[in-house]
């Protein structure tokens, strides 16, 4: 071959696929990408705070976790305790020297936090949730029952949601407008999913799915009813 000849030009194998066999590809993939469930794990010691801890299983055998579940770079992590996650965002809570619950959003992967302000409920332990769709919005919302206790045990009536939005930036007050049907044992609402702007929790005693909204796209400006399933 001359000196000054053009080298061969490879074909690129992809623009030998058929249109018919990329769909059979496509048609074989997964829809969601794997999640992380199964590769984490609690241990519970009385002899610590807070008593459960979180762990993460290494399976690549190529070193340390990329993400630390002690999240140790969080102020004062060790006596943080973690509440529940909403699409790769954890929502912690722990209690300052004067007793007020504090709340962080974190990132774990990329190591961001915010601190957020104290709620009008900062003197008392509440339930609380995590709204986040990277989809919809960068902003997530945190979800806090505001409960008044009607009788000795864990019946309360759920009188509305305080709402934490970091876009404002501030918490701000939603009537739940449930009248008579707000009284619910809070130790019950064990599972809760946030999905398409609404927060769906489920009290297992009665088999309600308890259903809140946030999302001014929607032109509501809060609130939420039971479902009896």
């Amino acid at each position: 071959m001359a000196a000054g000849s053009k080298k061969r030009r490879r074909r690129n194998p992809a623009t030998r696929l058929t249109d018919d066999l990329i769909v059979e590809i496509l048609s074989r993939l997964p829809r969601l990408p794997q999640t992380l469930a199964g590769f984490f794990y609690t241990t519970t010691s009385c002899e610590r705070f807070p008593e459960s801890a979180r762990h993460f299983t290494n399976v690549t055998g190529r070193g340390a976790p990329l993400i630390r579940p002690s999240l140790s770079f969080l102020p004062g992590y060790a006596d943080i305790e973690i509440l529940v996650s909403c699409n790769g965002l954890l929502l912690c809570r722990s209690l300052t020297a004067a007793g007020a619950v504090r709340y962080v959003v974190c990132n774990p992967a990329t190591e961001e936090l915010a601190a957020l302000p104290e709620s009008s409920q900062a003197g008392k332990i509440c339930n609380a949730r995590l709204g986040f769709d990277p989809a919809v919005s960068p902003h997530f919302h945190v979800f806090e029952f505001v409960e008044t206790d009607v009788e000795p045990g864990d019946y309360v009536s759920i009188d509305g949601l305080e709402i934490y939005s970091s876009k404002t930036g501030e918490w701000a007050f939603r009537d739940s407008g449930w009248g008579g049907d707000s009284w619910r044992d809070t130790s019950m609402l064990l599972i809760s999913v946030f999905l398409n702007g609404f927060l769906h929790v489920f009290e297992s005693e009665h088999q309600d799915v308890l259903v809140y909204w946030w999302l001014t796209r929607r032109g509501k400006r809060g609130g939420g009813y039971p479902y009896h399933g």
